[in-house]
Formats: structure tokens, sequence, C-alpha cells
């Protein structure tokens, strides 16, 4: 998402000849598979929505938190004067709305 060429000190995946664009895909499926391993463990279960919720809420905060390091810090390009109180309320403002 970054454009980094590596994380955690090894290629990134998106940057591996054989799968490119195809990594984003791949992220999909590795989220789906959470949805899929809960339901299949879990969906008898009386928390089985309050489980969802926080893997739902967890995924939305992560991203929105993606989000912000994105327009605030890009690869190459950091410059913390574009971050603020006002592009983070602005940012998270559906999340505040979320879980109001």
């Amino acid at each position: 998402m970054d454009s980094s060429f590596t994380r955690r000190s090894r290629p990134c995946w998106y940057r591996i000849p054989t799968v490119g664009m195809i990594a984003i895909n791949d992220s999909f499926m590795l989220e789906g598979a959470i949805y899929h391993l809960l339901k299949v463990h879990f969906k008898r279960e009386s928390y089985y929505v309050d489980l969802l919720e926080v893997f739902h809420d967890t995924t939305y905060l992560t991203e929105m938190g993606q989000l912000i390091d994105l327009i605030t810090a890009p690869e190459g390009d950091v410059d913390l004067g574009r971050f603020s109180m006002e592009k983070y309320f602005s940012t998270f403002i559906f999340t505040l709305h979320f879980h109001s």
C-alpha cells in the first residue's frame, strides 16, 4: 500500500515477481478466511456476533490507521507537519460515529 520494498527486512509480498498485484486479492482472501474460521468454530456460540463485531471493528480501525499513515507520511516524503488533530478527527469521524 505504501510502495515499500521490504517489510520486516523481507521483500514485500507484492514485490515477488510471481505475485505482483495478486497480493491485493490475497489480502481479501486472508480477511475472508478469518470470517470463515470464526463461522466454522463459533457460529453456535452465544458470543458469535460479539466476536464478529470485534474482528470487524479491528479491521476497520486498522484500515483507518493505515489511511492516516499514508496521507501524512508517504514513503520518501515524511512530513509530520501534515498531521494535525483536525486531520485525525476528519479521518476518524466515521470511527467516532461507528462506535456511538
